[in-house]
């Protein structure tokens, strides 16, 4: 019962973050030009572009990632960890790498709904480039909970 509670909040914001990213695409789409900027480059600046179609593109990866990671999850047993199967500290090793997983899967929905926020407001004009700070939270933001399964899975060995 304890570990279906500790998943809510980051299946919640996972859901959230896919709901949004969709949402976003659906009510924006029929409103943008044809052709909206879809890819931005190292430094934020537009740097592709193509049919509006591709709005919806981030949501779905999204929603796609998001639901195998739920599904990864159900099988911890398949995880390659540093306690072997059947060790004693295998199962708190299993518990943590699901969790870990659960939150990169609320992570990556919530910057795919940034990368969708982005693709509506260059193409609406209201944004000529990335804020500077956007690529590297989208890149460091996902070892958010990697280095805190890490640290945690490492003081849990026995």
């Amino acid at each position: 019962m304890r570990q279906a509670s500790v998943f809510r909040l980051p299946d919640l914001l996972a859901l959230l973050g896919v709901l949004a990213a969709l949402v976003m695409a659906f009510t924006q789409w029929p409103s943008l030009p044809h052709v909206i900027p879809i890819h931005f480059g190292m430094h934020g600046q537009v740097n592709g572009t193509g049919s509006r179609n591709w709005l919806f593109v981030p949501g779905i990866f999204s929603a796609v990632l998001c639901g195998s990671m739920l599904l990864l999850r159900r099988a911890p047993r398949l995880y390659n960890l540093p306690a072997a199967p059947g060790s004693a500290d295998r199962p708190r090793q299993e518990a943590l790498a699901a969790q870990m997983v659960a939150w990169l899967a609320a992570v990556i929905s919530w910057i795919s709904f940034g990368v969708t926020l982005a693709q509506v407001l260059s193409a609406r004009g209201r944004m000529s480039s990335l804020v500077p700070w956007l690529i590297p939270l989208a890149v460091l933001a996902p070892l958010v909970p990697i280095g805190w399964f890490l640290r945690r899975a490492y003081a849990a060995r026995g």
